[in-house]
């Protein structure tokens, strides 16, 4: 992708040239559009985009660190725990102190978060599926290197 490509046509009105040009504005706008995709298909669940994803990341982790939860999704701390205590009510999560520091908290997932992802995991392949068909062929491994260079290469990685 050339930087032309980023230029919106010429002529368009001021606030159009910078809304269509701006790489901020249409990434969170495909991203909105994106996660409503995965939040309609998991609904029948009660779950939102985030609870499924750290879900993913929760399982098979054991107890890990809120901070490092935090810093996986790129959220700031309060945003996170706000989210995960929606979880902690659904008894998918549990919260505990760490045992050094009490203002720390360790979060890991239940048997009955690890089951909730487990049901919600066909509804995820199936938006996923959909959300890829509808990429046509554009190439997301290359897209996905593009937004680790951009935001910051995700643990695991490769």
């Amino acid at each position: 992708m050339t930087d032309r490509a980023l230029k919106p046509p010429s002529g368009a009105a001021s606030s159009d040239r910078y809304r269509l040009g701006c790489v901020a504005f249409n990434l969170r706008r495909a991203s909105r559009l994106v996660t409503r995709r995965y939040e309609d298909a998991m609904r029948p669940l009660d779950m939102k985009a985030f609870q499924f994803t750290a879900l993913a990341a929760l399982t098979g982790r054991g107890v890990i660190p809120l901070a490092v939860l935090a810093d996986l999704f790129g959220m700031d701390q309060s945003t996170v725990s706000r989210n995960i205590r929606a979880m902690e009510r659904k008894g998918w999560v549990r919260l505990t102190n760490d045992p050094n520091d009490g203002r720390k908290k360790h979060v890991a997932a239940t048997d009955d978060g690890r089951a909730a992802f487990d049901e919600a995991t066909p509804l995820w392949e199936q938006a996923q599926a959909e959300t890829r068909k509808m990429m046509n062929g554009f190439d997301w491994d290359d897209q996905r290197s593009w937004l680790a260079a951009v935001g910051g290469s995700i643990e695991g990685e490769a």
